[in-house]
């Protein structure tokens, strides 16, 4: 029998890829995906994953500038955010999340960096955690101390800022900051 009982500190597992870059320890079980209510909603339903690592905070500018470096990824379709005419291949903006990758980039790199995009699943699972959450910190309305969201900040910040917000698992900005 599988325990729905939330991780502790004491269960949370980082590790550190081969490109510096921290990713959490979803582990395998079920989790009840979806939500009820609005008409776009999906209905909840219960699924099994095998356990998985996430990256612990959003790709930031800079690691992503490693994979262009690299002559593997492309550069973002825009190197502004929507404040800063100078965003993307600023220093100053290296550990903000990067902006304007497509999927297929996205996806690039990824598998660059010897991993892949998550599913659907994945995502919603390493957000909610498996207690039916509606946020990853909880069930409560955010306040501008849980995420960067509806332009509290006006523009993007540094990855990992909101410490009351992370999820279960120990993954920054899984609501808020950037739109994935």
């Amino acid at each position: 029998i599988e325990s729905q009982i939330e991780p502790t500190a004491s269960d949370i597992v980082e590790i550190v890829d081969g490109y510096n870059v921290s990713m959490m320890l979803v582990p395998a079980g079920d989790f009840i995906m979806g939500t009820d209510g609005t008409i776009n909603d999906n209905p909840t339903h219960q699924i099994y994953l095998d356990g998985y690592y996430l990256d612990k905070y959003e790709v930031t500018n800079a690691h992503y500038k490693t994979c262009v470096d690299s002559d593997v990824c492309e550069l973002p379709y825009q190197l502004s955010s929507k404040t800063r005419p100078s965003y993307y291949g600023n220093t100053q903006f290296d550990n903000y999340p990067v902006l304007a990758v497509d999927y297929d980039q996205a996806k690039i790199y990824c598998e660059w960096r010897g991993s892949q995009l998550p599913t659907e699943a994945q995502w919603e699972k390493a957000a909610r955690g498996t207690d039916e959450r509606r946020y990853p910190w909880g069930n409560e309305q955010s306040d501008p101390t849980f995420a960067n969201y509806d332009d509290n900040q006006g523009d993007t910040t540094v990855v990992g800022s909101y410490e009351s917000g992370v999820s279960p698992y120990g993954v920054y900005d899984m609501a808020g900051n950037v739109w994935e």
